[in-house]
This record gives structure tokens, C-alpha cells and sequence, in this order.
């Protein structure tokens, strides 16, 4: 009784929370969250920034509350700014012969 009534409630505050928190964190920190989207390049960072928060906070609260879950995860599967590859640095090639640690 108790995995069918409580186990999926776990499992979404689980996945939920740290989008929910990450949200929040933003939210915290307007003007330098602001200012990294504006370093990276993105146009209209304040834009940005309404949208990141909109997505993380709203979608992890909606899918803490079950509410919409259909909808809130695909949208959370992807959160903004992470297909950016403008600061990314390359990797450099390894031969066969180096140990990596």
C-alpha cells in the first residue's frame, strides 16, 4: 500500500527539487545570473533569464505536484542554455599510448 500510494510522490520530488532549487537559486542571484548569460553571448539576456526561470521553477513545481507531469518533463529534459558550446574547450586527442587518470 505504501510503494503504490507514496513511491511516485518520492520519485518526482526527487527529480523535482533540484530543478525547483536551481529556480530559486536564480532567482537569488538576478544580476549575476544575468550577467553570466550576457558573457556567454545570448541575445536579450534578461529574456533568457524570465525563460530559464520560468521552465526550471515552474516545471519542477508542477512536477512536484503531479500536475501536468506529460507536459512539464519533456520541457525540463532540456533546460536552457545547455546547447550552448561557446565556452566548451576541445578536448585534445589522446594516443593509445597516454594513461589517463
Amino acid at each position: 500500500m505504501f510503494a503504490t500510494r507514496y513511491l511516485p510522490f518520492v520519485g518526482r520530488l526527487m527529480i523535482g527539487l533540484p530543478f525547483a532549487m536551481s529556480g530559486l537559486s536564480k532567482l537569488g542571484a538576478y544580476s549575476a545570473t544575468i550577467g553570466m548569460i550576457g558573457a556567454v553571448g545570448l541575445p536579450f539576456p534578461p529574456l533568457a533569464f524570465a525563460v530559464a526561470v520560468a521552465i526550471e521553477l515552474g516545471g519542477g513545481l508542477l512536477l512536484i505536484a503531479g500536475y501536468r507531469v506529460r507536459y512539464a518533463a519533456p520541457a525540463l529534459r532540456c533546460p536552457p542554455g545547455k546547447h550552448i558550446e561557446s565556452d566548451v574547450e576541445e578536448r585534445p586527442q589522446l594516443s593509445g599510448d597516454e594513461i589517463v587518470l
